[in-house]
């Protein structure tokens, strides 16, 4: 099937709503058949066409984006959940605002440098690992070996 500029503008379209590239390939390519669909023919004409590349970017980074301002709403705005109420519980009495503590935490690794795992984690997981382990880990074999 010939990659018509349709079907490239119906791919990065796609692709640019959440950035999963088999989608963007299926939904641009419908007929295709095998398992991936035709994003080989997809990847071909990026690695051909240096401005359709550059929209295939731009795409990836709109994707990233919109996902990172949902992470954003669910940790620090949150959503309002409905509280049923009623003799059968039928009815919609209220709502309550809830937030995501592990999707905030997610973002504070990310963005602030305090909440960022560090070596010396690392370095105990090693020490720890290595005391199971006894005389399988020597010094000459993993350098690692000589953190105290």
């Amino acid at each position: 099937m010939k990659l018509t500029d349709r079907r490239k503008k119906a791919f990065l379209s796609e692709l640019r709503l959440h950035g999963i590239l088999v989608r963007a390939a299926r939904a641009a390519s419908p007929r295709a058949s095998g398992r991936y669909g035709a994003v080989q023919t997809f990847k071909d004409e990026r690695d051909r066409d240096p401005e359709f590349a550059a929209q295939w970017q731009e795409a990836v980074e709109a994707a990233e984006a919109s996902i990172e301002h949902e992470l954003y709403r669910r940790a620090q705005e949150g959503w309002e959940e409905p509280i049923f109420g009623g003799r059968h519980k039928e009815k919609i009495v209220g709502t309550v605002r809830k937030y995501s503590d592990r999707l905030l935490e997610l973002r504070a690794r990310a963005m602030l440098p305090a909440y960022r795992e560090t070596t010396t984690v690392a370095a105990r997981q090693w020490r720890r690992l290595r005391s199971f382990a006894g005389d399988a880990f020597n010094s000459s074999s993993y350098p690692m070996t000589s953190i105290s």
